[in-house]
């Protein structure tokens, strides 16, 4: 009995399911999509520090390597309580080897800067300390979601004036939105650091005398939608 009353009511619901999608489908309506983009730099710039005591010249301690780079770090004012955070801690052992009957150990940091200027600065800084195993990590907007919001409203009401000139061409009015899809992204993942025409990370670029000003990529946000209206 349970099982009959079961299929009954799966077989209702499919039925007002149908009927719904036909109404929705029955109407007169008028579909247009509407894209926005928009180019930012990035305010949070993830840079990559490794300290690796096999790789230094007299086998430095990865704790000396460590003081050192922090008071390089806070030299430029940076906050490491705040900025920087190491990325695994269990990565001592994890890349630790033996040689011989001395352990060797590497530590992996994740430091957060604001500028290119900020990046080169720290490249800069670190050298002199003869840590050099620097890469960038990902970048950030700090107010992506923020942006994101602003470019949806500009898409829908884009996409809402397009429907109307395209209604009262045919001496209709594009009414209520009954159907919205949205596609909202940012390519943060891709990301790229320039420095003249190229970067080979600290080693090539503190070559230079002086700081530059790295140009960043920008990271692009894109908000597409695609909207129903009903003709009336």
């Amino acid at each position: 009995m349970k099982n009959i009353l079961t299929s009954l009511l799966l077989i209702m619901s499919v039925q007002f399911v149908n009927a719904q999608a036909k109404n929705f489908i029955d109407q007169p309506y008028i579909e247009t999509s509407a894209s926005i983009d928009s180019l930012v730099s990035p305010d949070n710039i993830h840079l990559i520090i490794t300290l690796d005591e096999i790789d230094t010249k007299n086998k430095v301690s990865t704790e000396v390597l460590e003081n050192k780079m922090n008071k390089a770090l806070k030299s430029l004012g940076i906050d490491t309580k705040k900025d920087l955070l190491i990325i695994d801690f269990s990565s001592d052992f994890n890349k630790s080897f033996l040689k011989g009957q001395k352990v060797y150990k590497a530590k992996q940091y994740d430091l957060v800067v604001h500028t290119g200027l900020m990046a080169s600065k720290v490249m800069k800084a670190l050298e002199k300390e003869n840590i050099s195993h620097i890469r960038l990590g990902k970048l950030e907007y700090s107010k992506a979601e923020e942006l994101e919001n602003i470019l949806r409203i500009k898409a829908i009401r884009t996409s809402r004036a397009t429907a109307k000139t395209l209604a009262e061409a045919i001496g209709q009015e594009a009414g209520k939105a009954i159907h919205i899809i949205d596609n909202t992204s940012n390519n943060n993942r891709q990301v790229r650091m320039y420095a003249s025409d190229s970067w080979g990370g600290a080693e090539s670029y503190n070559k230079q005398e002086q700081p530059l000003d790295l140009s960043i990529k920008k990271i692009t946000f894109s908000s597409s939608v695609r909207v129903k209206y009903i003709l009336e």
